[in-house]
């Protein structure tokens, strides 16, 4: 979260000052704000250091820039050097995950403290759980207690929790339930869900309180109406005395996919425009046959010229993110238009992202907001989910907490609804609103078993999720092994994002060893497959030679490939060669 409001802070600060950066350093296919951000980055602009820091966080995640670590590395620290916070949080975090440097706890810590000192509090609260999982192979529960305590102090709910749950479990200091309980009241008071939640909690054990149902129900409607799920979840079953666990404990019906496309191929082969739509989502997601964006393509054209507004959604789907064919917004527009005027609640999403990113004309975020209504009223999640996430990060409205939460409340029980009757797609829906950076209440450990569980059903872009979680460690300790390997199912199953990592892996030797040749192979096989960013990385090996001849011409040829399936990074390097 805390990078999302930097770096929406200072690309606003920047495009208001874009005009002034000259033509000769405007690629014509790099987005303004990623130019912007290089040029004050390498300038001396009040905001530089700010700059540096968003520009770090492209390479870092592969924000419209490939994937740079290393890149990345360089900016944090030299942001860093000039003492600003929020760089040597994030330098410290690459030393803690091992991303672009070797992993090493001790320059973490070194990092982590200068971001703390300098009052960064998420440096102080990793810095605090290093010093009680012994990270910094210097255990230290005096620590961990000193700086929960310092920013409790200081008004931060997240460390007054946290520091309720050392004198919960007795973990540095002797246990102490009336102090638990008293930490998780100041939580719970400045608007922490998970505070009330855990009040609720003492209440209904019976801990350091008297038992009292009454009084934890209370609590737990309070988290509840804070956003907090869990609390929804445990109010519910207190007051229907029904047994604690979640759904997402409980086995969850299977859905047979592979027989459902082979019911819904024979349905579309009898004339069934539906079951063509259908199987051709099937293709497209991945649900039960490999990813073919081809075999989709054709299935969501015989659905949509027989009128079928799911098929036109996908044909315009298709269309908007350049999937196998060359991006062209204005037939996405065209096809996305029909299938949201025929009821298809998914067309009327895709289209208000349309106008949400300005792909056909100006920005229209009114426009837009009023089709995620129209979608979220009919009972379409993603609707809600991206109302809420417009109101609780104010982009274009006045932020309005309350609503945002509303709006999440109703996105998870509409999710929550589908997932427990086997929807993969729900449950990894409802896994990333879980793990969302935006969201105060973060449940990394939902979120995973979400994911786990559409990725053992060969959902793949849950494998995609879950193996983010282990490779930049969310809720998890780093694990480039478990990582690479979900990267590795994902690839198989035809996810070209996941053929991507895995390739990337390979190619840098980050976390392997190095081999040119099996990166070409997944980054062949991933292009192949109309996936315009193994067949930009395929060009850039063939540009450097490494595993391959040096080859300007295929380099081209992979370059334009990768800018005509609408990714814009294929097009800079195209440009950068010249065609």
């Amino acid at each position: 979260m805390r990078n999302i409001f930097l770096s929406g802070f200072v690309l606003a600060s920047l495009l208001l000052l874009v005009s002034c950066v000259t033509a000769k350093n405007v690629s014509p296919t790099e987005s303004y704000a990623i130019t912007a951000s290089r040029s004050f980055c390498n300038g001396s602009y009040l905001n530089k250091y700010l700059a540096c820091f968003t520009l770090g966080n492209r390479y870092r995640d592969g924000n419209g820039v490939p994937r740079d670590y290393k890149k990345a590395v360089e900016l944090y620290r030299y942001s860093c050097d000039a003492d600003y916070s929020p760089s040597c949080d994030s330098l410290g975090n690459m030393y803690y995950s091992g991303n672009g440097v070797a992993k090493n706890f001790t320059k973490a810590t070194e990092y982590l403290t200068q971001a703390c000192d300098g009052n960064y509090i998420w440096s102080c609260d990793l810095l605090a759980q290093m010093y009680a999982k012994d990270k910094n192979k210097d255990k230290d529960t005096k620590k961990t207690f000193d700086l929960y305590n310092k920013y409790c102090d200081q008004g931060f709910p997240e460390d007054c929790l946290s520091l309720g749950t050392l004198y919960y479990n007795g973990t540095g200091v002797s246990q102490d339930y009336d102090q638990a309980y008293l930490h998780y009241k100041i939580a719970c008071d400045m608007l922490n869900g998970k505070g009330c939640s855990n009040l609720g909690s003492m209440h209904t054990l019976g801990k350091g309180v008297p038992k009292d149902n009454k009084k934890a129900s209370e609590l737990f409607t309070q988290a509840c109406d804070l956003g907090y799920e869990p609390g929804c979840i445990k109010v519910k079953n207190i007051n229907q005395k029904r047994n604690p666990r979640p759904f997402y404990y409980t086995q969850i019906p299977k859905i047979d996919y592979p027989e459902k496309a082979l019911n819904s191929k024979d349905a579309c082969e009898n004339g069934s425009d539906q079951a063509c739509a259908d199987l051709g989502s099937q293709y497209f997601n991945g649900l039960g046959v490999k990813i073919d964006y081809k075999e989709g393509f054709q299935l969501f054209r015989q659905a949509c010229d027989a009128g079928n507004a799911q098929g036109c959604n996908g044909l315009g789907v298709i269309y908007k993110e350049g999937f196998g064919v060359k991006r062209d917004y204005k037939k996405a527009e065209s096809f996305l238009k029909y299938a949201c005027d025929e009821g298809s609640l998914k067309g009327c999403i895709n289209l208000g992202d349309m106008y949400s990113y300005g792909r056909v004309g100006s920005r229209d975020y009114s426009k837009a907001r009023a089709l995620y209504k129209q979608s979220c009223t009919n009972g379409f999640g993603y609707g809600c989910a991206e109302l809420g996430y417009i109101y609780s990060t104010g982009r274009n409205v006045t932020k309005q907490q309350a609503l945002a939460q509303s709006y999440r409340k109703k996105a998870i029980y509409l999710y929550t609804k589908s997932c427990d009757v086997g929807d993969v797609v729900s449950c990894t829906r409802l896994g990333h609103l879980f793990s969302s950076d935006y969201d105060p209440s973060k449940d990394y450990k939902t979120a995973r078993i979400l994911f786990n569980f559409s990725c053992e059903r060969s959902y793949s872009r849950a494998c995609v999720k879950l193996a983010k979680m282990y490779r930049l460690s969310r809720g998890v300790d780093v694990d480039m092994g478990k990582a690479r390997a979900l990267y590795d199912k994902a690839c198989n199953l035809g996810n070209g994002s996941g053929c991507n990592e895995l390739g990337y892996f390979y190619k840098t030797g980050f976390g392997i060893k190095q081999d040119f040749n099996k990166a070409i192979s997944i980054f062949q096989k991933s292009c192949s497959r109309s996936n315009a960013k193994s067949c930009d990385e395929l060009g850039l090996m063939y540009e450097n030679g490494q595993g391959v001849t040096k080859d300007i011409s295929k380099t081209k040829e992979l370059f334009k490939q990768a800018c005509d399936w609408g990714y814009n990074t294929g097009c800079y390097h195209l440009n950068a060669i010249g065609q």
